[in-house]
């Protein structure tokens, strides 16, 4: 892409084809009527992104009509599964009596751990985490993407994948080019900046509601190593992660916020809160807003740089 003096047109973000309309509910049966799977997994996504889009518009309640009653009684008089799981342990400390692996720490004739170093212990014990029930139910896990220290630190959900897996799929297939062309607009590259999410693991259905929070304990490690200049939460689970708020998107973004973790200088780190690059997918008439929050991270960026050279901090 193009981007002759940082600036590019928000309709140029992303290339990639909308695809067809969502199933609705008579078509996702065959003629025999038998439930069509693929139809019915079309029909549930497109009513995810719908509910997500109110959810962005700040749309809570809906009427009780005499069908969605029905529906809510039928739901409530079923067994309440998730009762039976149990909290999982608090991420904090370590059992008494079990040594955990020791960080990577310098020995006599070596030199001293980089970042990099620490984010590669960070990804062992990501791997042996069992703090949330994806640990027995997930694809596989997605790192960090990216060298650390970086200038911007951008952080999404989780990577959701349907057929082959692939740990180095960030978002997803389509949401990846997205990320990287909305990157390359602000004039950020690899070497700037690095990717994760707010949930490490690749899950094969739906998240446990315990997976953010037992998450948050790698995130702040992985902020803490990574020392970004700005953090770009995109979507509500990376948002809520972050600042530790339930409030929507439409009321986060467009402005710099300050994160519940301080950079080594003890000053809290600048973030800034925007779309999903899914979000966006589905609904692109929303790239304009996600491009003003997209230039208000360029100029910050841009004045850090100004700053150093004239050797202020």
């Amino acid at each position: 892409m193009s981007v002759p003096g940082g600036r590019a047109d928000p309709s140029e973000i992303t290339r990639q084809p909308q695809g067809g309309d969502v199933p609705s509910e008579e078509t996702a049966t065959d003629r025999h009527g038998t439930p069509d799977r693929a139809a019915l997994l079309a029909l549930g996504e497109g009513v995810r992104t719908l509910l997500r889009l109110h959810q962005q518009m700040g749309i809570s309640h809906y009427p009780l009509t005499p069908g969605l009653g029905t529906f809510v009684r039928a739901k409530q008089a079923r067994p309440n599964e998730q009762k039976k799981r149990m909290r999982p342990p608090a991420p904090t400390a370590a059992p008494v009596g079990k040594k955990t692996a020791p960080a990577a720490t310098a020995t006599a004739g070596q030199p001293p751990p980089t970042e990099s170093d620490r984010l590669s212990v960070l990804r062992r014990d990501i791997e042996v985490c069992r703090l949330c029930p994806l640990a027995a139910d997930r694809w596989g896990v997605v790192f960090a993407a990216g060298t650390a220290p970086a200038r911007l630190l951008v952080i999404g959900g989780h990577s959701r994948q349907e057929g082959e897996y692939s740990p180095t799929i960030l978002f997803g297939g389509q949401e990846d080019v997205m990320l990287w062309n909305m990157m390359r607009a602000i004039g950020l590259g690899s070497g700037d900046i690095v990717v994760t999410n707010a949930i490490k693991c690749c899950p094969k259905a739906d998240l446990p509601p315990e997976s953010l929070h037992a998450c948050t304990v790698h995130l702040r490690r992985e902020i803490a190593l990574v020392q970004p200049r700005v953090i770009l939460a995109m979507g509500e689970e990376a948002a809520h992660a972050v600042l530790g708020t339930g409030e929507p998107i439409s009321r986060l973004r467009g402005r710099f916020h300050a994160a519940r973790q301080d950079d080594a200088n003890g000053v809290p780190i600048p973030v800034m809160v925007t779309f999903h690059p899914r979000f966006l997918l589905a609904q692109p008439a929303m790239k304009q807003a996600a491009w003003q929050d997209l230039q208000m991270i360029q100029r910050r960026l841009s004045t850090d740089v100004q700053e150093e050279g004239t050797g202020r901090t």
